[in-house]
């Protein structure tokens, strides 16, 4: 295995219409990523209504491939124990949110190049 350095990496969508967005992060081509924590913000105040949902998964935003829910999709965060290898995919995925908001994806943890 090869040097490791922090992760902190993000990654932003602005919410549609519906109030839906989606972000899609993943690791380059010469690394591997150990996720230990993540945040889902959006820039809208934390009791501004309506509250969106966001969920978390891997690989692709499908049934099956849920890695967590939050219902404060606006300002909420989590602690895991992921390991992303080349190729794969974490997503969030938020509803119910106010159009226009920017919604934001935060990941914690660590770097392995190969």
């Amino acid at each position: 295995m090869g040097a490791s350095y922090r992760l902190n990496t993000f990654g932003f969508a602005t919410l549609d219409g519906s109030g839906a967005g989606r972000v899609m992060l993943q690791p380059d081509g010469t690394e591997r990523w150990h996720i230990t924590r993540y945040a889902v913000t959006t820039d809208q105040g934390t009791n501004t209504q309506p509250i969106p949902l966001c969920s978390l998964y891997t690989d692709f935003p499908e049934a099956g491939n849920e890695y967590d829910v939050t219902y404060t999709g606006n300002a909420d965060s989590g602690d895991g124990d992921l390991w992303l290898e080349k190729g794969q995919q974490f997503w969030a995925v938020w509803t119910g949110g106010i159009p226009g908001s920017i919604g934001t994806l935060s990941l914690y943890g660590e770097r392995v190049l190969y």
